[in-house]
């Protein structure tokens, strides 16, 4: 794995992401749908990954137009990000850095990470942070796991690098006297098999939207 020296937000950072699969993207590319009765995820599901793979076509075959659309929710959680990651430091003792962006062998297939943590200049370990409202934070904490929404997000790097030990979800409310931090680590050993079976999935997709755009050229 190696890291892409580019700030977050800027016009390169979004020409990098351009046309990608990048984390909030992962649990579409891998077609995952999480099955209440089983309690399991089950990957493949195509009808996921078409409408994926139409997004990722038409930004390939168009001009990079930046969405700078911003909510406060959106906003909130840029401006306490910092402080986020400062509070997850103070409460696991890990020293988190910043890092634009990540990215592996596997050719359009890329992770801004919050926060990483290096060991020897390798990144084992990382961080996923959120700012939510005050009510889905206690929801959060209560529950004490990592969100379903956020899951591949947080197992997106130990799906691009198997250097990739462990990662930390982070839900973090600064209006919360009592209880503003969470940090619940989410362990590589703990979902290889998924983690696998997803990175082949994202081969194979990525190869599929390779051989469709293909189709479309002239």
């Amino acid at each position: 794995m190696r890291k892409i020296e580019v700030e977050q937000g800027t016009i390169d950072w979004h020409n990098e992401r351009f046309g990608c699969i990048t984390g909030t993207r992962i649990q579409n590319a891998v077609g995952a749908k999480w099955d209440a009765k089983k309690k399991a995820w089950s990957l493949g599901n195509t009808k996921i990954q078409d409408t994926l793979m139409a997004e990722i076509l038409s930004e390939r075959m168009s001009e990079n137009e930046v969405n700078d659309f911003t909510s406060a929710a959106m906003d909130r959680g840029n401006e306490l990000e910092p402080f986020a990651i400062k509070a997850a430091s103070e409460e696991t003792g890990m020293e988190y850095t910043t890092c634009g962006m990540l990215t592996n062998d596997i050719e359009h297939f890329k992770f801004s990470p919050d926060a990483i943590f290096e060991q020897d200049g390798v990144v084992v370990g990382g961080l996923e942070t959120k700012c939510p409202s005050g009510k889905k934070h206690i929801e959060y904490v209560l529950d004490g796991a990592i969100p379903r929404e956020y899951f591949w997000q947080v197992l997106g790097p130990m799906i691009l690098s198997n250097e990739v030990k462990w990662w930390d979800f982070c839900t973090y409310d600064d209006r919360n006297y009592e209880r503003p931090i969470m940090v619940v680590r989410c362990y590589r050993d703990d979902h290889i098999k998924l983690i696998e079976e997803a990175r082949e999935q994202i081969k194979e997709f990525l190869a599929h939207v390779e051989d469709v755009h293909m189709g479309l050229s002239f």
